[in-house]
């Protein structure tokens, strides 16, 4: 009994990691926005094991029958890259809203109603729909919105501002604990951490309080206490 146990744990174990690198291969867009194409293939991945651990198949078939389906996914990616091969199995994107007006048929292709059209357009941030030039449903399903031009956000260039360049905000501590990858990154030291948050009357005894220290583009750290009592700081 033990034995057939660890049969099974070891197959579970075994079409887990299948699974797992299979998606890795497959790379992020399947684990992210999928067109229809992805889908299928995500699809047929998880119904194939799913019908391996309940109907009792040989675990290292169904492995090799993924890996196949994998390699086919990989070649059809690949052939992706050709425009006439893309315009015949891609689904083209569909025109919501042209020049400001609601485009029917266009929503009828996709099966959307206008509630659920200006729905789409508040989440991004638009409440009417006279401040939209083109909406565009994607192949992937999402919705781009393009502003009228008297709606675009101003940019510091329109204003003849020189802007700063940014840089990605970097954790140096996180649930109270050193992240020293990123210390070694940012060629700072544990010390001088401590220094800075002594500026903010944090002693290094008090780091277990903190959910998160974080070093910003500007050199200041945000700080974040994780008993909720103290608000974020920048320092």
């Amino acid at each position: 009994m033990i034995v057939k146990y660890a049969v099974w744990f070891l197959e579970t174990l075994a079409v887990f990691i299948s699974v797992y690198c299979f998606m890795r291969i497959m790379g992020k867009r399947a684990v992210a926005q999928m067109n229809t194409f992805d889908l299928i293939v995500v699809f047929l991945l998880g119904s194939m094991f799913a019908s391996n651990m309940s109907d009792g198949r040989n675990t290292w078939e169904v492995i090799l029958t993924g890996g196949f389906l994998v390699a086919i996914y990989l070649v059809a990616s690949f052939l992706m890259l050709n425009n006439k091969f893309r315009q015949l199995v891609h689904i083209k994107p569909t025109v919501l809203v042209n020049r400001g007006n609601i485009n029917e048929p266009g929503l009828r292709q996709v099966r959307m109603t206008v509630p659920e059209l200006l729905g789409h357009l508040r989440l991004k941030g638009y409440l009417s729909l006279a401040d939209v030039e083109f909406a565009i449903m994607e192949d992937v399903g999402d919705i781009s919105v393009i502003p009228k031009p008297d709606q675009t956000p101003v940019t510091p260039k329109d204003l003849n501002i020189e802007a700063t360049p940014q840089s990605l905000p970097v954790p140096l501590i996180l649930d109270g604990h050193w992240v020293d990858v990123n210390l070694i990154y940012l060629n700072k030291s544990r010390q001088w951490v401590l220094a800075q948050l002594e500026k903010q009357n944090i002693k290094p005894q008090d780091l277990r309080k903190l959910t998160l220290v974080q070093w910003e583009s500007d050199g200041t750290l945000t700080v974040d206490w994780n008993d909720g009592t103290n608000p974020i700081k920048k320092q």
